[in-house]
């Protein structure tokens, strides 16, 4: 269970810097600052764990959400990306 939480930590962390292409839809200071405040780095090879309880309980992750889907996937421009979003 650990692992899967550190791997989706992962993408989460990964998904920020797909989201950069297509920032007129995604509020990238809101997503780094959820970020900032729902992650921590771990000794693993994954790197970062995410506090799934918290997250689901900010008031701010409704507004990423839609500003997420909000977003044009079809902008993004990498394989990684694409891969991230």
């Amino acid at each position: 269970m650990r692992v899967g939480f550190r791997i989706a930590g992962a993408v989460l962390v990964v998904g920020a810097t797909a989201v950069a292409a297509d920032a007129r839809a995604t509020d990238l200071d809101a997503y780094a600052g959820i970020l900032d405040r729902h992650t921590r780095a771990v000794e693993s090879a994954v790197g970062t764990q995410v506090d799934y309880d918290a997250l689901r309980h900010s008031s701010e992750w409704p507004a990423l959400v839609a500003s997420l889907e909000a977003s044009d996937p079809s902008q993004l421009r990498s394989v990684a990306q694409k891969l991230a979003f």
